[in-house]
């Protein structure tokens, strides 16, 4: 899909009006607290969200007539990026050519992430997952923001100004409080987390489903328990949006402990702080689950 850069969109809404207020859509949920918290009580300003949680994650996803709908009505589509939002390709030479597409990953380091066997290596997209790396998503979506809506300028950078001062700090926490353990080696459910374990010093040695909704086969499972014997893996982790079975195999057969992180990838908690609150909430479990 072709997008449109920060600097071209800095081009064109110079000389773009919107008489009746902007229409922002946002593709997915974790981009969505993002831009609310940049937004955040600035009058005039329609804020949507595309894929709605009882709508799942967007791997496979297919769009609706309603979701065509919310496109065709939004003068600004604000999407995550690396990949994350296959599901607009079948439409892309329509929206691009009457709305603007604002990539909130422009100048993130991507990781190339592992299918697994059979699959095919891909950028990993979950950088939204890293506190650190969702700073660099808040200034790009103020950036746009900023450009779009010169009148409220002052207010999505001072508004974004706050919100980077508390992810700043949430990342200085986590670093600070995972740092001091020796083995910090785990088993994640997805590959969700590979820029928040990068960012915070963490070994992923293995991954449950590296394909969403592909369940390991009995091999690739065995595989994973010999990986935790002889690598004295930590902890294994499964994620709130999933059963926790394949979790619980690994469990029972090599005795470490489950534990439960969120990604953050849906959800229905739409106020400004949910994404501080989880990722909270996610250090309180990986220091229990590392001081074990």
């Amino acid at each position: 899909m072709k997008i449109v850069s920060l600097t071209f969109i800095a081009l064109v809404y110079s000389v773009t009006v919107f008489p009746a207020g902007l229409s922002v859509l946002t593709s997915v949920y974790p981009v969505y607290i993002f831009t609310r918290n940049v937004v955040g009580e600035t009058p005039g300003i329609t804020l949507n969200l595309l894929l709605s949680p009882e709508k799942g994650g967007p791997h496979n996803y297919a769009l609706t007539p309603g979701d065509l709908e919310k496109i065709a009505g939004a003068d600004l589509l604000i999407i995550n990026g690396g990949g994350l939002e296959g599901f607009l390709e079948r439409i892309k030479k329509d929206i691009q050519s009457r709305l603007l597409i604002v990539d909130s990953s422009e100048g993130i380091k991507l990781i190339r992430a592992d299918a697994g066997s059979g699959g095919h290596d891909f950028t990993n997209p979950h950088f939204f997952v890293s506190p650190q790396q969702a700073i660099i998503q808040v200034r790009n979506i103020a950036r746009a923001l900023r450009t779009a809506d010169p009148p409220n300028a002052g207010k999505y950078q001072e508004n974004a100004g706050q919100f980077i001062e508390k992810l700043e700090r949430l990342t200085k926490e986590m670093k600070q409080r995972i740092q001091r353990f020796d083995n910090k080696k785990i088993i994640t459910f997805h590959n969700a987390f590979a820029y928040f374990a990068r960012d915070l010093g963490l070994v992923v040695v293995g991954v449950i489903e590296n394909n969403p909704g592909q369940q390991p086969s009995a091999g690739e499972l065995a595989d994973l328990v010999r990986t935790i014997k002889r690598r004295q893996v930590k902890a294994v982790f499964s994620e709130p949006q999933f059963s926790a079975e394949l979790a619980g195999v690994l469990v029972r057969e090599t005795g470490i402990g489950l534990y439960r992180l969120d990604p953050m990838a849906t959800g229905n908690d739409y106020q400004a702080d949910a994404y501080l609150r989880v990722m909270k909430k996610n250090l309180r479990i990986l220091v229990d689950a590392l001081g074990e």
